[in-house]
């Protein structure tokens, strides 16, 4: 993860690959079968929905001129 995020300078593909392996690992370990594909979806729909208001703002904040010295 930590080259993930040296090689794209965000923290959100590590995130999203941290979703998936805890995803997955839940799922092997209540032995589900096709649920599992069902709560990686889910799972990543939901920090999307998280996340994307929350890189929006940074977006934003990066692209607002800086306030002049006083």
């Amino acid at each position: 993860l930590c080259l993930l995020y040296q090689r794209s300078g965000s923290l959100l593909p590590g995130i999203a690959v941290h979703v998936i392996n805890n995803t997955l690992a839940f799922g092997i370990d209540e032995h589900w079968g096709w649920q599992i594909p069902v709560l990686l979806a889910g799972s990543a729909a939901i920090v999307t929905l998280i996340l994307l208001p929350l890189v929006r703002l940074g977006i934003e904040a990066a692209a607002a001129p800086a306030p002049a010295p006083a």
